[in-house]
This record gives C-alpha cells, sequence and structure tokens, in this order.
C-alpha cells in the first residue's frame, strides 16, 4: 500500500540520493536545486535556504520554494534561524504555536504547525541555515529520532553551502576562507 506523500517521514537515504543528482555545472542555480529537491523529497511546499553572516545576522544569500521573504526582513536572520546557530543545533517543532517565545510573527500563515530549523556548520564555521516549513508532526518527529541520521544531513547541507560560498568568493576573486571569515564575523 502506498503511503501519501504528506506521511512520508525524514528519509535520509531518499534525500541524499536525490542530492546525488544536482547539477553542479549548473552552480548559480545550485541553491535553488537544492530547496527545490528538499522540498520534493519533504513532502514539503516550504524550504527556505540560507547563507548568513552570523556576526550581524545579515543574509548574505537565499533561496525559497513556497515563500520568499519580505524586502523588510531579507537582510537579517529571523528569531529561529538565530537561535538555531546560537544554540548549534537543529529547532524542531511538532506545534510552533505552542512556543510564542519561537514563533514568527507570520506563523499564522502556516498550513500546518509543524517546522524544522537546521543551523549548517562548515569546519565549524556558521555558515547558514535550512528552515522547514509545513512539516508534518510525523515528519518532525522522526527528525527528532532520528538525530544522527539529522546530523549527516546538516553535514552535506553545510558541504552543499560551502561549495556555494566557494563559488561566489571565485566570482569575486576571494579566497575560501576570506570569504567564510566574513560569514562568520571573524
Amino acid at each position: 500500500m502506498d503511503v501519501p506523500p504528506k506521511l512520508r517521514t525524514f528519509d535520509l537515504r531518499s534525500i541524499l540520493r536525490a542530492l546525488t543528482h544536482l547539477n553542479v555545472i549548473d552552480i548559480d542555480n545550485f541553491s535553488a536545486q537544492l530547496v527545490r529537491t528538499l522540498a520534493e523529497n519533504l513532502s514539503t511546499d516550504r524550504v527556505t535556504h540560507l547563507v548568513i553572516d552570523h556576526a550581524t545576522n545579515r543574509i548574505l544569500g537565499s533561496n525559497h520554494v513556497g515563500y520568499s521573504l519580505p524586502a523588510e526582513e531579507a537582510q537579517t536572520a529571523g528569531r529561529l534561524v538565530e537561535r538555531a546557530l546560537s544554540e548549534d543545533r537543529p529547532l524542531t517543532y511538532r506545534n510552533i504555536r505552542e512556543h510564542p517565545e519561537a514563533a514568527s510573527d507570520r506563523a499564522g500563515e502556516y498550513s500546518t504547525n509543524a517546522c524544522a530549523v537546521l543551523p549548517l556548520k562548515y569546519q565549524g564555521i556558521r555558515i547558514g541555515a535550512l528552515c522547514l516549513s509545513n512539516l508534518t508532526e510525523e515528519q518532525v518527529v522522526a527528525m527528532q529520532l532520528q538525530s544522527e541520521d539529522l546530523e549527516l544531513f546538516m553535514a552535506l547541507a553545510a558541504q552543499y553551502t560551502a561549495f556555494i560560498v566557494a563559488y561566489s568568493a571565485a566570482q569575486g576573486n576571494q579566497s575560501m576562507r576570506e570569504v567564510l571569515a566574513k560569514v562568520n564575523g571573524a
């Protein structure tokens, strides 16, 4: 019997298989490919990939599926991203509305209550975050139970983010170390 897509849980193997098909030759669209692939494989309609300067919480780059930041918010990371980065751990919520200290002002726009914010670190340097909204409670519980798989997934996503940062550095004739130092506020 087929399980309806919205009831699928966090299946790292399927996600990893799908990520191997990203087209690295099309680097200009790599972040867009990443979020589309995650949205499809997590069966969610809202994924945001951020590259962040942690010292200033300035967003250096972003890509979205199902949501784009309003212009006035597009420069700084939100409360949940700041918290995930500062605590250096994934934040997963089965019902974000039960956590008013964490809920975005836009939480009322979510079609489900479940979400996750995953901090991304590359070689110990905070470089971004993945925000997964409109998840099912089952997906969030699976992430919580599969913490080792989630850590592996975050490491891979951080590698992809570092790849994007390195490409951006090359375009601007900077070393990756210089760009990562800026991202991390060093």
